[in-house]
């Protein structure tokens, strides 16, 4: 079975394109990446790291090459798993950049929004808004 078909058999469509691009960047730029070692997978994040790639980034390079390593384990190219039970400590930064949700004229249409209640006290209008 070919690389791209066990991609697609195993991901989604997008996921599986993804990885495959991802598989083919990895295998140009590590010498002979079907018999690379722990520490060669490592250098290449490494690599990528240094060239300022997210976290999540480097999760996704980490799952495309650990796909390639499982089909070459299951294709019989390569009789063991040098990054199966490699995990990446690198923290996700799920934040929302609060300041980039509103515009400062979409904040000013905001604040000049009528209040829907009637009976409210005038000190809790402001904090409301």
């Amino acid at each position: 079975m070919e690389l791209k078909q066990y991609l697609t058999k195993r991901f989604t469509k997008r996921t599986a394109h993804c990885y495959a691009l991802m598989i083919e960047n990895y295998s140009t730029q590590t010498s002979n990446a079907a018999q690379a070692k722990y520490k060669d997978i490592l250098h290449y994040l490494e690599k990528r790291r240094t060239e300022g790639r997210q976290a999540g980034t480097l999760h996704t390079y980490l799952a495309a090459i650990k796909a390639y390593y499982d089909w070459l384990k299951k294709s019989g190219r390569r009789k063991d798993h040098p990054c199966k039970h490699l995990r990446l400590k690198d923290k996700i930064d799920h934040r929302i950049s609060v300041q980039d949700l509103f515009t400062s004229t979409e904040l000013e249409l905001l604040l000049e929004q009528p209040s829907r209640e009637i009976n409210k006290l005038p000190s809790i209008r402001l904090r409301d808004k």
